[in-house]
């Protein structure tokens, strides 16, 4: 099979490993629309995701990021990560809801590069996620030579609870960051976009536009932690919509 060889332009490599995931957030941008999870997709196998994957050149500061849904639930995650090419480098987007996948079966130099943020990245969200025993397994990673840290979604419902995990992780040592929270509540969309009512829903002359995903179309850091950059750019037929 060819090579994918990723343009100087792309700032992000995404695979989605599964949708799966043993959490339920009543926030979760899978379930925008429930389009995600309501599809039904062919699992595919770690020997079908390495022979893909391993057909990228990228660049060291371009990971591809495992996420999901929760990326360790799919059966063959540590063979995925395991036999990943070692040029190409790996991050993770995950709910750390075992710590013992990465401990037991991964080296921590395999998810582990020059960048000003963590490797592994842990997902906390309050609603149904205790903050103790997440930080006592951070940590554990952290100590065992993991790049880790953890993020939380300012979700309006969870802002004083996200503060006071940052101000607690950050007394332990533990990199926490904040993300905005994209989506739908009390009648108003949140979030930072680049387009304009490209996820109100409404009537676009493209079948897709308004039904876009947020976390594609929002303002957000590049791998560089610049602000102003997004997932993707749409282009439209004569600039109308």
């Amino acid at each position: 099979m060819k090579p994918i060889i990723i343009p100087e332009s792309y700032n992000y490599i995404a695979a989605f490993l599964t949708f799966s995931c043993n959490l339920r957030c009543s926030f979760c941008i899978n379930d925008f629309e429930s389009k995600a999870r309501a599809t039904k997709r062919r699992l595919l196998s770690g020997e079908e995701w390495v022979e893909g994957l391993n057909r990228i050149v990228s660049r060291p500061d371009l990971p591809v990021t495992l996420q999901g849904g929760e990326p360790t639930l799919h059966r063959d995650f540590s063979y995925i990560v395991n036999n990943i090419k070692p040029e190409l480098n790996i991050d993770v987007l995950t709910n750390l809801r075992d710590e013992k996948i990465f401990i037991d079966k991964i080296n921590p130099n395999r998810i582990k590069r020059n960048a000003p943020y963590a490797s592994v990245r842990v997902s906390y969200h309050p609603e149904i996620m205790q903050l103790d025993p997440l930080v006592k397994e951070v940590l554990k990673l952290q100590n065992n030579g993991f790049s880790i840290g953890i993020w939380g979604v300012m979700h309006p419902t969870q802002e004083a609870e996200i503060l006071r995990a940052k101000e607690y992780c950050a007394s332990l040592g533990i990199d926490f960051r904040i993300k905005e929270f994209l989506g739908e509540y009390g009648g108003k969309m949140h979030g930072t976009y680049r387009y304009e009512s490209a996820c109100d829903k409404k009537f676009r002359p493209c079948e897709w536009f308004g039904h876009c995903n947020p976390c594609d179309i929002k303002v957000k850091t590049n791998r560089f932690q610049q602000f102003g950059h997004s997932s993707v750019e749409i282009k439209f037929k004569d600039q109308e919509v």
